[in-house]
C-alpha cells in the first residue's frame, strides 16, 4: 500500500482541512464533508492512439469516404480495458471517501430525477447516482429538500478565437501571433475570456527549489529512478495488475473480495482503534462488527484471524504492557526538502526501548518470499528511525530503536537492522534523493533490467 500522501501539519486541533480524496488516505476526522458528488465521473481522455500490455497498440483511423475517425479492434479492446480499470479505481476512491469520518459524514451534491429504466452502477455517471441507487436497493428513504426550477444557466453564444482574425489566418498558416494584434479585435477580448485571464493570473517568485515527498517516494526512487518518475512525476498507475474482466462484468451489488489495498486500510484502522485494555476476544469481535458492512464473509474471517494473530502474539502482548503511539504522523525537514510519513505503531517499552512496527498485508507464500519482499523496506524503517530519533530524541533521548515489519499473511515478523551507522547513511541517502529530485539533475531512467521499463516505453 502506497504511503499516505495526506498533509499532516494540522492533524490535531480545531481546524478545517481541505483535502483531495487521495490526500485523505490513511487519515480520519470527526466530521467529513464531501462536496460536489453530482459532478460527472471522469470518462477518460480520447486519444488517437492507446496502448495496453495485453492488447498492444490501438489506433483511430480516418475513413476517407466519410471523413470520420473510426476505432480499430485493438483501440476498442484497450478502451474496454481502461474503462474497467477506471471504474475499479473510482470504487476504491469512493470507499476511501466514505470511511474517513469517525462520527459524522455529510455527502453533498445534486442529482437528476430517477431514471425510469433501471441501470447498473457501471452505467451511472455520478457518485450521487451511486448513493441513490444504494439507498433505493437498501430500502433507505430519500427526502428531497430542494429542487431547481427553470432552464439551465447559459453562458451565451460560444466565441471561437480560431475563427476570428487575426487568429484565423495564423492558424491556417501555422505561424505565431503577435500580442499587439490582439488589440485589433472589436471590443478586445470577450468579457468571459478576460475574466478567466484575470482569475488565473499569478506572480512568479524566486525561491530555492525543494521537494516535499512521502516516504514511499524515496523508496521508489531508491528502487528505480525511472519508476519514481513514472509514478510520482507523470502520475502513471503504480499497480500493474490487469483487471479481471469476467468478475468486473458481474452485478456490482454482489460484493467481491477486497483488493489487498482496501484490506490493508481496514487492518490498519482496526489496530488504530483497538483497545488493548479489553479482553482480546471481545475487542476483536467489536472491531470486526464495526467493519462488517465493507467485508465479505471470507474477508471478515481473514481479518479476524490476522488481527487475532497480532494482538495475541509477541507484539500485541508488548503493546499491552507499554506506552504506544498509533498511526503517528511526522514531517522531517532536510536541507533539500522534507520527508513525510505515518508510522503504523510505535512502542516505548518499560525498559526504554523504542520499537517501530509497520504492517504488511500483501500476500506472502513462504518465509523465503518474505525475506525477498522485506529487504527493500529496510530503508522505510530506517527513515522512520531517523525521524523518530531526531524528533522524539530531542524531547528526552532514545536509548535503542528496533524495527519490525509484520506480515499478516504468515503471522511473521522481519527484524530490520537499525544501527547508528545505518541511520547516518540513511540521512545522507535521503538528502541525496531530495537533491536529485529537486534539481532534476539526478537520474530519472529505468534500470536495464527494470520489469516496469516496458510499461511506459514499450
Amino acid at each position: 500500500m502506497r504511503e499516505s500522501e495526506a498533509q499532516v501539519e494540522l492533524e490535531k486541533g480545531e481546524a478545517v482541512k481541505l483535502l483531495s480524496i487521495h490526500k485523505a488516505k490513511g487519515l480520519e476526522f470527526p466530521v467529513v464533508v464531501a462536496a460536489d458528488l453530482g459532478r460527472a465521473l471522469n470518462a477518460g481522455e480520447s486519444l488517437p492512439v492507446n496502448f495496453t500490455q495485453k492488447n498492444g497498440l490501438g489506433f483511430k483511423i480516418k475513413n476517407e469516404a466519410t471523413g470520420s475517425w473510426e476505432e480499430d479492434f485493438g483501440y476498442r479492446k484497450n478502451k474496454e480495458f481502461e474503462s474497467v480499470r477506471e471504474r475499479q479505481e473510482l470504487k476504491r476512491l469512493f470507499y476511501v471517501l466514505l470511511t474517513r469520518a469517525e462520527e459524522h459524514l455529510i455527502l453533498s451534491g445534486s442529482a437528476k430525477e430517477k431514471d425510469p429504466e433501471e441501470k447498473k452502477y457501471a452505467e451511472l455517471s455520478t457518485w450521487m447516482d451511486w448513493l441513490l441507487k444504494a439507498f433505493e436497493s437498501s430500502g433507505v428513504p430519500v427526502q428531497k429538500l430542494a429542487e431547481e426550477e427553470g432552464p439551465s444557466p447559459s453562458w451565451g453564444k460560444a466565441f471561437s478565437l480560431a475563427e476570428t482574425e487575426p487568429f484565423a489566418s495564423a492558424v491556417l498558416e501555422m505561424r505565431p501571433i503577435e500580442r499587439a494584434l490582439v488589440k485589433q479585435l472589436p471590443g478586445g477580448l470577450p468579457e468571459q475570456a478576460r475574466a478567466l485571464k484575470d482569475a488565473v493570473r499569478f506572480e512568479l517568485k524566486d525561491y530555492h527549489e525543494t521537494r516535499d515527498l512521502p516516504v514511499s517516494a524515496l523508496l521508489k526512487y531508491d528502487e528505480c529512478p525511472g519508476c519514481y518518475f513514472d509514478v510520482y512525476e507523470m502520475r502513471a498507475p503504480e499497480e500493474r495488475e490487469e483487471p479481471d474482466f469476467a468478475a468486473a462484468q458481474e452485478e456490482d451489488e454482489a460484493r467481491p473480495g477486497l483488493a489487498r489495498r482496501e484490506f490493508g486500510i481496514i487492518f490498519h484502522r482496526v489496530l488504530q482503534h483497538f483497545d488493548f485494555k479489553n479482553p482480546p476476544v471481545l475487542e476483536i469481535e467489536r472491531q470486526i462488527q464495526r467493519e462488517r458492512a465493507f467485508l465479505s464473509a471470507a474477508d471478515a474471517e481473514e481479518l479476524k484471524k490476522s488481527v487475532s494473530n497480532f494482538v495475541n502474539g509477541e507484539w500485541g502482548d508488548l503493546a499491552r504492557k507499554s506506552e504506544i503511539h498509533r498511526e503517528l504522523p511526522f514531517i522531517y525537514k532536510l536541507s533539500s526538502g522534507q520527508v513525510r510519513g505515518q508510522i503504523d505503531l510505535v512502542i516505548k517499552t518499560p525498559a526504554g526501548d523504542w520499537i517501530i512496527v509497520d504492517y504488511k498485508t500483501g500476500r506472502v507464500a513462504s518465509e523465503k518470499e518474505l525475506e525477498a519482499k522485506a529487504r527493500p523496506y529496510e530503508l522505510q524503517i530506517l527513515l522512520y528511525a531517523l525521524a523518530l530519533k531526531d524528533i522524539a530524541g530531542a524531547a528526552g533521548g532514545i536509548k535503542n530503536i528496533r524495527g519490525v515489519l509484520y506480515f499478516t499473511s504468515l503471522d511473521k515478523a522481519w527484524m530490520a537492522d537499525v544501527t547508528e551507522e545505518k541511520i547516518g547513511v540513511t540521512r545522507k541517502k535521503a538528502e541525496n534523493i531530495l537533491e536529485c529530485v529537486a534539481s532534476a539533475k539526478g537520474p530519472m531512467a529505468h534500470g536495464e533490467h527494470c520489469k516496469n521499463k516496458a510499461y511506459i516505453y514499450g
